[in-house]
């Protein structure tokens, strides 16, 4: 028993990795209750659980997620809000197209869709990148997309994993109580501690590509100086 207890057990590391994820959940709701911080919210909660699914460098939870969220705190409120008027956009030609008898044969009902599906892809990295890299919005929203296409499997693993849940929790009334308590409790940091074991491959791939082409760069300069100088 006294092993069991052991704060090295495995018992012990679950619970304490139950508790972050608590701790986090709490502070992403608290931080996304201004509306217009949910973009920080959501760039510090992917860097917590990209360092909770990988190297961890024990500083506490707390401390992670306010580190990134100030940070990071302009260029996540504009994402933000980009993600936010792209949505409610793609959300509102939805509405059309399931109640307006004008769209049944229009080009829309291709177009939206596949737009609605890249505005997906793309939103499951553009966070967790600004939280990892610095780029400019723009380029990271730009990364995002290229990264979900070029890692497709990957990015419809995680999108299978969201919409498991929000399909669960919606699936009967029971599950929406139980559901909707679950999301409150742990669901949101649990989500994305579940992706963030993906999104470290990919970035681990992206760095190693990076750091192979910048290397190969510097490596053509050492070589036309030294060319130069015969």
């Amino acid at each position: 028993m006294r092993g069991v207890f052991n704060p090295d057990s495995p018992l012990m590391r679950a619970l304490g990795v139950v508790w972050d994820l608590i701790v986090l959940n709490l502070l992403f709701l608290v931080c996304c209750i201004p509306v217009v911080t949910i973009g920080p919210a959501i760039t510090a909660l992917h860097y917590v659980t990209t360092k909770m699914a990988g190297e961890k460098d024990g500083t506490p939870v707390v401390g992670n997620f306010f580190k990134s969220f100030r940070a990071n705190f302009r260029q996540g409120v504009l994402m933000g809000i980009l993600f936010g008027a792209a949505g409610g956009f793609l959300g509102y030609d939805i509405y059309l197209l399931w109640h307006s008898g004008n769209f049944q044969n229009s080009i829309f009902k291709i177009l939206v869709p596949v737009a609605a599906i890249a505005y997906m892809m793309t939103f499951v990295y553009a966070f967790p990148l600004l939280a990892r890299f610095n780029n400019t919005v723009l380029g990271t929203i730009r990364n995002a997309f290229i990264m979900s296409v070029t890692s497709l499997p990957k990015t419809f693993s995680m999108l299978l994993l969201i919409g498991a849940c929000v399909a669960f929790t919606l699936y009967t009334q029971t599950t929406l109580r139980y559901g909707l308590f679950l999301w409150f409790a742990l669901g949101f940091s649990s989500i994305a501690y579940a992706n963030a074991f993906v999104l470290n491959g990919v970035f681990m791939k992206r760095s190693e590509q990076y750091s192979s082409q910048i290397n190969q760069e510097q490596s053509q300069d050492t070589t036309e100086n030294s060319d130069g100088k015969k």
